[in-house]
């Protein structure tokens, strides 16, 4: 995922209810990839492969700019989704995997969620008006791809596995 901190506000108010990994630690983000490798797969050569892949690109400004729904979803869609289909394609190809495991196709539209799932499915057609109202008012929003993350759920959560900045590793 492409963490964005900035766009936290959009959530508050639709993360609650209508997207199961917001309470669960989860930040506001871009999902580029899931699900991942397997625990037992993300070992220290998978690493260094995810922070290569990471680094042959430079941070880049995401310009979040309008609502929108598909396929029992509602998100914001980025202005430019080029930089991100191509970062999540160069992060996956080391894997040959697919998002969603196909689910959506082979190169779904990287998007930040407002939500979905069962119980936004029962309620979209009466809510979306409203919840892309409050989304609205933060749009057009400009955040900044810093780095990838590796989140893993478990018992008590979602936490962060591993993180991979974009561009080149400056010695310290």
């Amino acid at each position: 995922m492409v963490p964005l901190p900035e766009a936290e506000p959009l959530l508050v108010g639709t993360r609650p209810l209508f997207d199961p990994s917001g309470g669960l630690g989860v930040p506001a983000h871009i999902t580029l990839q899931h699900p991942f490798l397997r625990a037992g797969e993300l070992d220290v050569a998978a690493r260094a492969r995810l922070d290569g892949a990471a680094a042959a690109f430079a941070p880049f400004w995401i310009d979040l700019v309008e609502v929108r729904t598909d396929n029992r979803l509602l998100y914001v869609g980025a202005a430019d989704e080029g930089p991100l289909r191509a970062l999540g394609a160069a992060l996956r190809a080391p894997w040959g995997l697919v998002p969603y495991e196909g689910r959506f196709g082979p190169d779904p539209v990287p998007h930040l969620s407002l939500a979905y799932g069962d119980a936004w499915a029962r309620t979209a057609e009466a809510l979306a008006p409203e919840i892309s109202a409050v989304a609205a008012r933060w749009l057009p929003l400009r955040a900044r791809a810093e780095a990838v993350e590796v989140w893993r759920r478990g018992e008590s959560g979602w936490a962060r596995i591993h993180r991979a900045p974009l561009g080149p590793v400056r010695a310290r």
